[in-house]
């Protein structure tokens, strides 16, 4: 009978130390992707925008090379990034994390945030035609165009862009494999969120329960204590753990981005981890302080 008790509370010590990772997984959400706040700030602290607009000067060349030849296609190319500069970009990724956000927690029904390249598409038409002026005549003409008329060549470049004049993001990522596993993604965290505190605190009432009716209130307390401290202490190496093996496993190609730098991810990571460790400090200390009350009170108090 002993050993069936002592096997119960073993199982029961585990299951609470794997809902207290859940638990602290939620909240760490809650702090880092899960609030609108923090990519504004993590965009201002790491080189995401320029990692990301560095990787676009890259694809866009390497495309227009082949439609145009390679002096045009220098040319398109950085007309683009001057007018979809880092912080464009930057403005638009809040735009889009912020609406992500509102989606994943139950604020809003569907995905609803829009680029307007309005003002961006007359832009590039503009310098186009002004930074069209450094082709060679003699190519211009191969091509079918009047150097005298730029304006009617910077227009046609621009129409053939895929550049509507209002984007819906859910649109644009409806449209690509790795767009659609974002939405999937989008909408399984939806659910995980609407339930998990719930399942949570369910698994916590319960464990104690379970724990009250096997050892006594006290001695329930200090397993309770003790798995919830392990819990947090566990979460806390395997996040340091995490923090010193990663710039390895990126040097290795175990981890990549097509659309990140492998230096800009690491800086994600590093910007990330101080704002989750908090979460298991002090989940820790909250289960010493329920070791250290079943301790007291066990024997202060009759049983």
């Amino acid at each position: 009978m002993k050993g069936l008790k002592l096997f119960a509370l073993i199982v029961i010590f585990l299951v609470l130390i794997s809902v207290g990772w859940a638990y602290q997984g939620g909240l760490s959400a809650n702090r880092t992707i899960f609030e609108q706040d923090y990519y504004e700030q993590m965009l201002a602290e790491t080189n995401l925008s320029t990692s990301i607009h560095e990787h676009l000067q890259e694809t866009i060349l390497e495309e227009m090379s082949e439609e145009m030849p390679d002096h045009m296609a220098a040319v398109v190319t950085r007309v683009l990034l001057m007018v979809f500069t880092e912080e464009w970009f930057e403005e638009q990724t809040i735009i889009i994390t912020d609406d992500f956000v509102r989606y994943v927690t139950g604020e809003q029904q569907s995905i609803k945030a829009v680029i307007d390249l309005r003002e961006e598409k007359e832009e590039l038409s503009a310098k186009l035609e002004m930074a069209l002026t450094v082709i060679p005549e003699q190519l211009l003409r191969m091509l079918g165009f009047d150097p005298a008329e730029l304006y009617l060549l910077a227009e046609s470049l621009v129409e053939q862009m895929p550049l509507p004049d209002r984007l819906p993001v859910e649109q644009l990522l409806m449209e690509q494999e790795a767009g659609r596993d974002l939405l999937n993604l989008l909408s399984l965290t939806r659910q995980f969120c609407s339930v998990y505190r719930y399942l949570t605190a369910a698994a916590f009432i319960l464990g104690l329960l379970l724990l009250y009716f096997i050892t006594g209130p006290f001695d329930a307390l200090k397993w309770f204590g003790a798995a919830a401290m392990l819990s947090g202490a566990s979460f806390y190496l395997a996040l340091q753990g995490w923090n010193v093996i990663l710039p390895g496993m990126l040097e290795l190609g175990l981890i990549s981005s097509d659309l990140l730098e492998t230096a800009a991810f690491y800086n994600i990571f590093e910007y990330s981890v101080p704002l989750i460790a908090i979460v298991p400090f002090y989940y820790a200390l909250f289960g010493l302080a329920v070791l250290a009350v079943g301790i007291v009170f066990g024997k202060l108090l009759p049983r």
